[in-house]
């Protein structure tokens, strides 16, 4: 079972690493400010899973454990912990179209101070049960944070790519759902080598699956822009300079896609889309989609 979890710990890594450069790509031609959080929340859970993996290892594979090698992983836990607390709810803002106030946005720092504040006095003191309190409140907050964001999204209160955003979010959800209870079950019962080698691998298993998720996703966005971009004549796309996602939006414009259709083909937001419409229109000298079609068909040889 030790090398099965292992190997499970590489392969999750592996593709997670995968879809980070994929979600990567996709931010730098776009800018989105959610896909940029997105991407800061995929780094976090990276750079989690390499300490994990490399722990793991270290315990259960090296004959001499490497000397201060839990404080490390102590204090990159809390960096990871107070990364995820900080990033989670500004995430949750972006893709489930909320407008906070300023009180709002102030209010959403307190679980962060809060957490890294009960986080270093475990760290410092030792302390079991303070420890997990703050497990307990720290599963909770996230997974409220999430649950939250899937709702909104599931009832189409946001107009970023639903079909991309909300099964991240429902997994992510019933992550962090189950970790508020084994926290629980845990302050019942003391853990027992099973338990943990049934979390480890839990959460590997949800990292590989949030990995697939990320890499398949990335692949029907590239997918997707080469086949809308086929078909265009390229003096076309020379002479009004345009770009590659706008060719990818003018294919489907040509196809009669309305904006919700082309968001959801091409993976981005209605309001990216519309932005992007009307840069087209302002570079071809165009009022509407009737116009646009004629001036692509200058380009198109005679019969």
């Amino acid at each position: 079972m030790t090398h099965v979890l292992l190997w499970f710990y590489l392969l999750a890594l592996m593709v997670l690493i995968v879809g980070f450069g994929f979600e990567l790509l996709g931010w730098l031609r776009q800018r989105e400010r959610w896909r940029a959080l997105y991407v800061w929340y995929i780094a976090i859970y990276t750079i989690w899973l390499l300490v994990q993996t490399f722990a793991y290892f270290s315990v259960f594979y090296l004959e001499r454990p490497i000397e201060g090698l839990s404080t490390v992983v102590s204090w990159l836990w809390i960096t990871v912990s107070v990364g995820l607390i900080l990033v989670v709810p500004h995430l949750i803002v972006e893709v489930s179209g909320f407008k906070p106030g300023t009180l709002a946005k102030v209010l959403l720092y307190l679980p962060a101070a809060a957490t890294l504040a009960a986080l270093v006095f475990t760290v410092r003191t030792s302390s079991y049960p303070v420890g997990l309190a703050t497990n307990l409140a720290f599963n909770a907050t996230i997974c409220a944070f999430l649950t939250t964001g899937a709702v909104r999204v599931w009832k189409r209160k946001s107009t970023v790519p639903r079909h991309e955003v909300l099964p991240f979010l429902l997994l992510s959800s019933l992550l962090y759902l189950f970790l508020l209870v084994a926290a629980v079950l845990l302050a019942v019962r003391p853990a027992t080598g099973g338990s943990s080698v049934f979390a480890n691998g839990a959460l590997a298993a949800f990292c590989l699956s949030w990995a697939t998720l990320l890499v398949v996703t990335g692949l029907m966005r590239a997918g997707a822009a080469a086949r809308v971009t086929a078909g265009l004549p390229p003096r076309f796309l020379d002479d009004f300079a345009i770009s590659r996602r706008e060719a990818d939006i003018i294919g489907l414009l040509v196809a009669g896609s309305a904006n919700r259709e082309i968001s959801e083909k091409l993976f981005i937001s209605p309001r990216t889309v519309e932005a992007h419409v009307y840069n087209i229109y302002r570079k071809c000298d165009c009022r509407n989609r009737v116009e646009l079609m004629n001036r692509i068909q200058q380009y198109r040889p005679a019969p």
